[in-house]
């Protein structure tokens, strides 16, 4: 325990130190409005690979749900959202009245916290900053601990094993973000059923689980709806192209998500949002391009980028992959380059165990992916050039 007291207090003292230097944690990718001002271009001629969203979407099932929905907004959305609890349930194979629906994973993961007043909430850094955010937001202390060694990101279970009490709740995010990581469910699936039967609360994100092989197999969603606390979260953002539409939603025991609807606003899920999810996973056609799609993406990512000297590229299992720079220097110099010519990568930098020379990048089209590797590779070596 002495070791652990140790390391926990190293990460406190980091965290102090990025707080004075002003680092902000709740930056995210997908600022589309941002990077339209700092280019002067139209958003349609930015290349943004800086959020996780698929490029052949929306489908095309979803904009004809959207479509013949239109007339609805004159009235009120459905508080109890039917019609798309009854399209997931159908999809996953499970009641409707263990689904919640809220407006995009984050509001679920909100809406959970507040429910359930965790004593502390457990953080594996590097991770999505709404997960602090949620925490600070209902004055929860926070316990962090680290999935990166420096090489590789692994979960950290024996150190969670020691360090989980009842009461508190942890946050798993699988399969990973930023780092494109996914581990076999059956690893450590157990490990979080075992805490969830002694009170631990244990909420998993598995907003990029769409993108796996195979999804359903490694997903504890069925799992969720038998044991007690354990909460399995899903956006519907990333797979089905929709973030500017909302939707998101969390499965879990009836009992408990029965108690929970009562408690929340009625009103956050707007009815174009409900109508265009119940349309998004009913649609396996879409889950067959996905696949097609994604598996020439990551065999050229590993021929183009995975395959290059001047940088180390993370293994990865989903639409994006993590790269480390030879350094912050040329990090920085290979992300201004691209901004002068409208292409945006997501900086890691405020990620909590990760730097500047680290840069989280969307795999979008061919011709897209082709553009980006191009610029990279072109300032990488002008860059090279001028040094020498």
């Amino acid at each position: 325990m002495a070791g652990l007291d140790g390391f926990i207090s190293s990460w406190l003292v980091a965290t102090a130190e990025m707080d004075k230097v002003g680092v902000n944690h709740l930056e995210h990718g997908g600022r589309i409005d941002d990077y339209s001002a700092q280019t002067g271009k139209e958003a349609g001629d930015i290349l943004d690979c800086s959020a996780n969203i698929h490029p052949l979407g929306p489908p095309a099932s979803v904009m004809e749900a959207i479509e013949r929905s239109l007339s609805g907004i004159r009235h009120y959305p459905d508080p109890r959202h039917r019609q798309v609890k009854k399209a997931l349930a159908q999809r996953f194979q499970i009641e409707p009245e263990s689904v919640l629906c809220g407006n995009g994973a984050t509001e679920c993961m909100e809406l959970l916290v507040r429910w359930l007043r965790p004593s502390r909430c457990v953080i594996l850094d590097p991770a999505f900053g709404e997960y602090e955010a949620i925490a600070q937001r209902y004055d929860r202390p926070i316990l962090r601990l680290s999935l990166f060694d420096g090489s590789r990101f692994a979960l950290p279970l024996s150190a969670l094993d020691q360090a989980l009490c009842p009461g508190d709740l942890l946050f798993l995010n699988h399969p990973h973000n930023p780092s494109g990581s996914s581990w076999p469910v059956a690893e450590w699936l157990p490990f979080a059923q075992a805490w969830a039967q002694t009170g631990v609360h244990v909420i998993i994100d598995e907003s990029f689980v769409d993108f796996l092989p195979q999804a359903d197999a490694q997903s504890a969603l069925r799992c969720a709806t038998l044991s007690p606390n354990l909460y399995v979260v899903r956006s519907a953002t990333k797979m089905f192209s929709i973030p500017g539409l909302r939707f998101g939603f969390a499965v879990g025991m009836p009992r408990v998500l029965g108690e929970l609807e009562e408690q929340r606003d009625p009103w956050s899920v707007n009815h174009l949002a409900q109508c265009a999810a119940a349309a998004a996973y009913l649609d396996g056609s879409f889950a067959e391009l996905t696949a097609d799609w994604l598996s020439r993406a990551q065999a050229r990512q590993k021929e183009t980028w995975a395959a290059h000297p001047a940088w180390t590229v993370f293994p990865t299992s989903v639409n994006f992959f993590l790269v480390r720079f030879a350094s912050c220097e040329q990090s920085l110099q290979i992300q201004d380059g691209l901004r002068r010519e409208a292409i945006f990568l997501r900086s890691c930098g405020n990620f909590l165990g990760l730097s500047d020379a680290y840069a989280r990048i969307a795999l979008r089209t061919e011709d897209e992916n082709e553009r980006v590797w191009s610029a990279v590779t072109r300032i990488a070596s002008a860059g090279d050039v001028c040094r020498e």
